[in-house]
Parts: structure tokens; sequence; C-alpha cells
């Protein structure tokens, strides 16, 4: 502007995301401005933009605790969506679990678990137990009432699941 010219923008900004992803530094034309004044005639009013950012929006994911038994597979790990997403718009992936086949305790991960790059989820994990299997025996071979014959006593053991060691004594 000139010194002593009088111009004023006047009007109400107004401006639109060109998508509606998430992201920063995201340029937004603004419109609906224009020049008034007594030398608003010498001047025109450029393109008007500025930056804005459209946040991720949370969601809360709590994940169910799971367990299984020794030996078995591990079945489908559940959760729980909160408050945040869209109508319309779901989860994708899976969770997963720390490594490990032994029994004891393990946490739930969030694995591939996502809402997609416009969420920004809050997990909340569990844990899944693997739980001892029974081992159930069975008497094949022998009998446990015998005569004695001097060679001792012969007695053969299924195991169930298979390959369970078992000691076996027979006096």
């Amino acid at each position: 502007l000139v010194v002593g010219d009088s111009v004023s923008v006047v009007g109400r900004a107004q401006g639109s995301f060109a998508d509606k992803n998430a992201g920063a530094g995201k340029i937004v034309p603004v419109t609906g401005l224009s020049l008034t004044g007594v030398d608003a005639g010498n001047y025109t009013l450029g393109s008007v933009n500025v930056s804005g950012e459209i946040t991720k929006r949370p969601v809360q994911v709590v994940a169910s605790a799971g367990t299984k038994v020794f030996g078995e597979s591990d079945p489908a790990l559940g959760y729980a969506v909160g408050e945040g997403l869209l109508v319309g718009e779901g989860m994708n992936g899976d969770l997963g679990r720390e490594s490990g086949e032994g029994v004891g305790e393990y946490n739930i991960l969030q694995g591939s678990l996502t809402a997609g790059g416009n969420y920004q989820i809050n997990y909340a994990g569990a844990k899944f137990v693997i739980t001892p299997a029974p081992v159930v025996l069975t008497l094949v071979d022998g009998d446990l009432v015998q005569e004695y014959d001097g060679s001792g006593a012969v007695v053969g053991v299924e195991t169930d699941p298979v390959g369970v060691g078992v000691r076996v004594t027979y006096t």
C-alpha cells in the first residue's frame, strides 16, 4: 500500500481443506474477502492461502484377555472399540501376542490392528494365558496284578498328548 491510501479488507473468510485426511502443512485457499475503501480500485487482492492441520482422531481399543491349553492352537484374539471411530469406518488387521508356547502369561499386542491413517489408536493391552494340558495315562501293556516270576513287571503306558514324559514304577 502507498502511504496515505485508504484500503480495507472486508468479508467473511472461508476455506476448505482439499481432502479429509489427517496431515500437517495442508494448504487451505481462502475465499470471501474483498477490498474496500477510497483507493481500493488501485489494488487487487491476490490469492490468500493459509496452512492448516487435520489431527488424527483418537479411538480407544481395549484387548480382551485370552487363554488356551498348552499344545492347542491360539484362538482369535478379541478387542472392543470405544468411541471415536466414525460411522462407516472400521478396523483392519489383527492383534498379536508375545511369542512363546510354554505355560505362562504373555502380553497381547496391538499387532497389525489399525483404523487407517486418520486415527490415533489408544491401545490398552491384556494378558494371554497358556494353562497346563492335562495328561491322560492309559495302561496298554501288562497288568498291575501279576504273579511273581522273577523277571520283573512290564507295563506299557500311552500319554495324551503323545510324547509327554512319564515315569512309571511298578514293584
